[in-house]
């Protein structure tokens, strides 16, 4: 029996996550005992992963969302020994868009934190332990703060999109996000230049979003990059350019099915290393989670095969 720490955020899916903890402690601790932690404010799961590191946990379990995986994916990092990180992940996803753990073959489709039977499967998989070795990816800003991602970073009108997110109170999930969208839309349309390079490509446009991903979807459903895989070694990266906003609602549209790379307005790439300049500054989530909201320089690396996951 492994040595397992779960690092549970009640708060996660607007506060509902906290009604699954009696059942957690219940089903990973019928087969021995493992080690609990709640978070209280966000971050905590950084330092509690790290700590867990250091207390020789054989893995690590994120019982949360997208935003509670990432923290503790940073946590592990921290902790790290050697070349991968120091403990192995586990997923409990008990968020509002669970994309991370979708991607890992641990949330199938597009799930509610009260589905008991999906959280007791995710709970078993922990305990059987078969794990998969994955890319990450670092971003960090002009004044030199970084942060490690699993799935995407979004920049620009993504990255509005997540703020404006955090606004609305009584949805959650694919729903909350598509709401989110169609606000951004009525006052952020027009596409600031920027100065891009992938890898040895350079590139200078209005750019209206840049999309870096490390997996195939994020925001509870949309696929940014459908063909994208965890351990190829390079980020699919999406680029819209300056559209109107009938354009953008047909856009809207087509992320949803991912089939956006047929739209004339959009560019479909791979690279292992991005940078971004824009002197008017990008809104940038990471995750799901603001990293910027005035971003004007952003350098975002692959790091492969960093971090064993639970699927």
């Amino acid at each position: 029996m492994p040595r397992i720490k779960v690092i549970f955020n009640p708060a996660a899916d607007r506060g509902h996550a906290r009604e699954m903890a009696p059942q957690i402690k219940e089903w990973l601790g019928a087969k021995g005992d493992i080690g609990w932690a709640e978070t209280s404010r966000p971050g905590e799961a950084v330092e509690l992963a790290a700590r867990a590191c250091e207390e020789g946990y054989d893995v690590v379990a994120a019982a949360g969302g997208d935003g509670t995986t990432q923290e503790v994916v940073n946590g592990l990092m921290i902790g790290r020994r050697g070349e991968i990180g120091c403990s192995t992940l586990g997923l409990i996803p008990i968020g509002s868009g669970n994309d991370f753990a979708w991607m890992m073959g641990v949330a199938p489709g597009v799930r509610r934190t009260r589905n008991r039977q999906l959280v007791q499967a995710a709970a078993r998989k922990i305990l059987e332990g078969k794990t998969r070795s994955i890319d990450l990816g670092k971003i960090c800003d002009e004044s030199n703060t970084c942060r490690y991602f699993d799935n995407g970073v979004g920049i620009g009108f993504d990255g509005i999109v997540n703020i404006e997110s955090r606004k609305i109170k009584r949805l959650r999930g694919f729903l909350m996000y598509t709401v989110a969208v169609l606000r951004t839309m009525l006052y952020y349309y027009r596409a600031p230049l920027a100065a891009l390079e992938l890898d040895e490509q350079r590139i200078e446009k209005p750019t209206l979003m840049l999309s870096i991903a490390n997996g195939k979807r994020y925001g509870g459903g949309f696929y940014v990059a459908p063909q994208a895989e965890a351990d190829d070694g390079q980020f699919d990266v999406c680029l819209v350019e300056q559209v109107s906003r009938i354009e953008m609602l047909k856009l809207l549209l087509l992320f949803m099915k991912g089939t956006q790379a047929s739209n004339p307005h959009v560019q479909m790439m791979r690279a292992r290393r991005v940078i971004v300049r824009c002197d008017e500054g990008y809104a940038v989530h990471a995750d799901g989670e603001i990293f910027a909201t005035s971003a004007r320089s952003l350098t975002v690396e692959l790091l492969p095969q960093k971090l064993k996951v639970i699927v």
